[in-house]
């Protein structure tokens, strides 16, 4: 899309974009997020949180970036991560790594636009039942990864603080 873009266009296509994931995440914070050119990653302490976000971030950044033809896909991983300082002796940045991230980057890439896709790790953690299951190849994984459809709407509940990651 953006080949075909002035630059000033992209910029602002992406600024409505960023605009529309800040407006999600001031309902339901994320613990840390941060934005790499067309994407955002964000880490939540519940499972119920990130499902929350996910849910808004499909509808409000669906509805900025449909106009232009685009749109974004999400997925959801839960595990353990690292975070701190990371980098060499001159540069060094706080940022978040591990596999759990990327495979949460390998699934966002398995979704179509609009669409959640949860890992079965996820799936188990925020207590929901299987749903849309699928198997997806992946780089860097010696075998498929299992994930599901989200539920688009809250009737699925969700465990909230005593959930265990």
């Amino acid at each position: 899309w953006s080949e075909a873009q002035a630059p000033e266009s992209v910029v602002a296509v992406l600024n409505g974009y960023c605009a529309a994931t800040e407006a999600v995440f001031a309902r339901c914070p994320p613990i840390r997020f941060k934005f790499a050119a067309d994407e955002v990653m964000a880490i939540f302490g519940q499972p119920g949180e990130a499902l929350a976000a996910a849910r808004g971030l499909a509808c409000e950044v669906g509805a900025s970036l449909a106009p232009h033809g685009l749109g974004a896909g999400i997925g959801l991983h839960w595990g353990a991560v690292v975070e701190g300082l990371m980098g060499g002796t001159g540069t060094k940045q706080f940022d978040v790594i591990g596999d759990t991230v990327n495979t949460a980057k390998r699934i966002e890439g398995g979704a179509g636009r609009g669409e959640i896709l949860l890992s079965e790790d996820f799936r188990a953690a925020a207590g929901l039942a299987p749903t849309g299951t699928r198997a997806i190849e992946v780089k860097g994984k010696a075998a498929p990864l299992v994930v599901h459809s989200a539920p688009l709407d809250s009737d699925q509940a969700v465990p909230g603080p005593g959930a265990v990651p």
